[in-house]
């Protein structure tokens, strides 16, 4: 343990002690002395005497707050607090859980969140690039008349014809017969 948290703690159990002695004394018994006009469970200092009626009528408290019970007032909001930040850090724990279960199957590149610049001018740029690249492989591998006497070919086939070779089939001959073993091919 490094001695700035070693000095963390000890400052921390202090702070705690003087607040629990604090905590010890607002219930603590008082016994006081007879007629006593400062008398804290009397809840008034001087004088003794009760409040008048008309100060009662009027609305005035009939006796000073009482620090037990404001105390216990507080204690019970914390209290409350605690529960409600407890309930949080929970629910916010079983959400992140269920946020990392749902990403254990994603692909690294799946993971990645791209936002582009603004203006957003494609709702779903993902799914446009998927429709794209379906396009150009259909583009790329497929046969097609582009007017009279001209054709698009599949690109391994034409990269063969660049290559030399034929374009015929490779299980046929130009002649349509089958392949023999003596011919080399």
């Amino acid at each position: 343990m490094t001695a700035p948290r070693r000095r963390a703690g000890i400052l921390e159990f202090f702070i705690g002690a003087a607040a629990a002695l604090g905590g010890a004394r607002l219930f603590a018994s008082r016994a006081g002395k007879a007629n006593d006009p400062f008398d804290e469970r009397a809840g008034r200092g001087a004088p003794g005497d009760e409040p008048s009626a008309a100060a009662v009528s009027a609305g005035h408290e009939p006796a000073d707050a009482d620090a037990r019970d404001i105390f216990r007032t507080m204690a019970i909001f914390g209290g409350v607090a605690l529960t409600s930040v407890a309930l949080m850090a929970a629910l916010l724990h079983g959400l992140h859980r269920a946020d990392a279960a749902r990403e254990a199957g994603l692909t690294q590149i799946q993971r990645i969140h791209v936002t582009p610049p603004e203006p957003n001018l494609q709702p779903d740029p993902v799914g446009d690039i998927a429709r794209l690249r379906r396009h150009e492989y259909q583009l790329l591998h497929s046969f097609a008349r582009i007017d009279a006497g001209t054709a698009r070919i599949p690109i391994d086939r034409a990269i063969a014809l660049m290559a030399g070779q034929t374009l015929d089939r490779p299980d046929t001959q130009g002649d349509g017969r089958q392949p023999t073993r003596g011919d080399g091919r």
